[in-house]
């Protein structure tokens, strides 16, 4: 395939190329995220099998780990490991929002890039739904509310929100952690709490209740946890 770039030298985002990576669904792109809360040592695994295969396409493959931050201290303890000693047809990105989270061993064996915020002008090149940049602040959120139905994500939220009592707020957030948006409902779970979040926001801009003040801490609470 053709591989197309803007005039600034940035992927066009429009190509088959890109549009399988965007996607998910280029074979020797190979994305590791948390699974539920962390990235565990199954997942690391994962990565060091898939390292060892050949490319499918071309003779590099490149494996992006995304919120590294959330690994756990096994996962981190083998990660380092590999890249104690990475190979050499395989590139492999480390992201993260706080470097400072991260093992000072596993900082010294990788390139350290830091990225600015992008601007609401700046997503809008990415997408155009005024709705979806209401809540997206990155890239990758955008493309994760594109992939889901934020309609119906807002309903569900504010149908919770409506009916919330404090005392219920922690057992129904565990419920909707342990509970696989992703399979069931076709919903990212971390879109899901980014949503919740947003719309406990504007509940409370309308209504000054003591129970969706307490409601919107412990969600933040239970998100950063």
């Amino acid at each position: 395939e053709i591989q197309q770039v803007t005039p600034d030298g940035q992927p066009c985002r429009t190509c088959p190329e890109c549009q399988r990576i965007l996607t998910h669904n280029h074979p020797d792109v190979i994305e590791i995220k948390p699974e539920g809360k962390s990235i565990k040592i199954a997942d690391i695994r994962y990565l060091k099998q898939e390292v060892a295969k050949s490319g499918m396409e071309s003779s590099q493959r490149l494996f992006i780990i995304e919120a590294a931050e959330t690994l756990t201290s096994s996962a981190a303890n083998s990660l380092l490991k590999f890249l104690e000693e990475p190979p050499v047809i395989a590139k492999v990105i480390v992201l993260c929002e706080n470097r400072n989270s991260l093992l000072e061993t596993i900082q010294n064996r990788c390139s350290i890039f830091s990225f600015d915020t992008y601007s609401v002008d700046e997503l809008r090149s990415f997408c155009n739904d005024e709705e979806i940049l209401q809540y997206a602040t990155t890239p990758g959120q955008v493309i994760e509310l594109q992939k889901n139905d934020l309609t119906s994500i807002k309903k569900l939220c504010n149908m919770i929100i409506d009916n919330i009592g404090v005392a219920s707020i922690p057992n129904t957030l565990s419920l909707s952690n342990k509970f696989n948006f992703e399979d069931e409902k076709g919903y990212n779970l971390d879109v899901f709490f980014k949503v919740f979040i947003e719309e406990l926001k504007n509940k409370l801009v309308s209504i000054e209740d003591e129970k969706y003040t307490a409601a919107y801490f412990l969600t933040s609470e239970f998100c950063s946890s």
